[in-house]
Order: structure tokens, then C-alpha cells, then sequence
């Protein structure tokens, strides 16, 4: 295996944080239906449909409700497993119109976040046949020796993805939890009472039974009648 896929296989930022590549379609095969519709030309896999005013948008701007950086991880997923599904098993779910506009999203959203995009020799699906069967990944090996292609050429981005990804996480904690550390002291006279921590950073605590036998010195402190 070569080092880009060692590289696409091993990334925890294949994931995707709240973007998954299903988001990305606006229509999806439904596989109690008997598929009689076909791209011509094509194997026999079922449409799915790319949601195109998404991926104009994507190239206007950042989506309101998700960072540049959770769409790329996704989007660089999609069009790996896509190309690659092309490649081997043909059960790619973009036709050539979408794959180029895939592509066009993909680089604006790398571009936004700093990154450079992947210089891909092909702009779609038909391109990656010519260019396996021009660069002798035909016959027997040929499927790995395309899976392999595709994950030399992506093998970057989610390095550089995933590179970002620690970059936000420690400003995370750097930053700290919101709020502020607080000790609680309880005195209970009868009863014990019955306490629920709502939140273990800020030890807000609610008292959810037998409050009325209990003194509690927090700032957040709940008592439930």
C-alpha cells in the first residue's frame, strides 16, 4: 500500500464533525425500489442526485450553520469514495456534471480555509478512465492500482484537514470551559438529600428531593419543590 493510502485509511478526520457526504444530494436511491433508470453508458448503479444550489453556494460563501472546515472534511471524502467507486466497483453516486461541480466547491472551501487545493489531472469520472487507461492501471491489479491513485492524489488534504482540526481543538482548551470553578457545601438536617450535578465543570447541582432539609452555599444552586 502506498503512503497516501496508508494516509486516507488511518485519518480520524475522514468523519466529519456535523457534515456527513449524504448532505450533499439532494435525492437518494431507495433501495425498495426496483432501478430501471440508468445513466447511459454506465453500470448499473442507481441515481442519486448532487444538490447543485448547495455546491454554488459553497462557492459564494460559508454555509450559516457549518464551519468551512467540517464542509471540506466532508467534501473531501465525497469525491474520494466517489472516484474511487468509479474505479473499482462503479457504483460512483455523481455523474460527470456533478463531479465537476463537487470539485469547484471543494477547492473554493480548501482556498477559504488556506489551504491549497489537490491538482487533480482529471475533471471528472470520464477523465479518470482515460487517465487509468492511458497510465496503465487497466488488467489485473487495476483496481488498487486506482484506489491507489486516487488516495496519492487526495493523500494531502486530509493531512492538512486534520492539521487544522488540532490547531481549533487546543485553541479550545486554551480558551477553557465557559463559567467558573465553584465548591459546593451542603448541611442537611433530617433526610438526606437527593442531588443531581447538571454541569461537572461549573458544579451546578439541582436538589431534586428533600430540599427543604438542606442549606447549600453555591452560586448555582437549584432546589427543586
Amino acid at each position: 500500500m502506498s503512503a497516501g493510502a496508508e494516509t486516507i485509511t488511518s485519518l480520524a478526520v475522514w468523519g466529519g464533525a456535523g457534515v456527513h457526504t449524504d448532505d450533499f444530494f439532494r435525492t437518494k436511491p431507495d433501495d425498495t425500489v426496483n432501478w430501471t433508470e440508468r445513466r447511459p453508458g454506465e453500470w448499473m448503479c442507481p441515481l442519486w442526485g448532487l444538490d447543485v444550489e448547495l455546491m454554488e453556494l459553497l462557492r459564494f460563501g460559508p454555509l450559516p450553520a457549518e464551519p468551512d472546515l467540517d464542509v471540506a472534511v466532508a467534501l473531501t471524502r465525497l469525491l474520494h469514495e466517489d472516484f474511487v467507486a468509479r474505479g473499482t466497483s462503479h457504483d460512483e453516486r455523481m455523474n460527470d456534471e456533478e463531479v465537476v461541480l463537487a470539485v469547484k466547491a471543494h477547492r473554493t472551501v480548501l482556498s477559504r480555509l488556506g489551504l491549497e487545493p489537490p491538482q487533480l489531472p482529471f475533471r471528472h469520472h470520464s477523465g479518470f478512465y482515460d487517465y487509468w487507461r492511458k497510465n496503465d492501471m487497466s488488467g489485473g491489479g487495476g483496481w488498487q492500482a486506482r484506489r491507489e491513485c486516487i488516495e496519492d492524489l487526495l493523500g494531502p488534504t486530509p493531512v492538512a484537514l486534520e492539521e487544522l482540526q488540532e490547531i481549533e481543538y487546543e485553541q479550545r482548551f486554551k480558551n477553557g470551559p465557559r463559567g467558573t470553578f465553584k465548591n459546593l457545601i451542603f448541611a442537611a438536617v433530617g433526610p438526606k438529600p437527593k442531588i443531581v450535578l447538571r454541569d461537572a465543570v461549573n458544579n451546578d447541582v439541582e436538589i431534586v428531593q428533600n430540599a427543604e432539609n438542606c442549606s447549600c452555599t453555591a452560586t448555582r444552586c437549584r432546589h427543586t419543590v
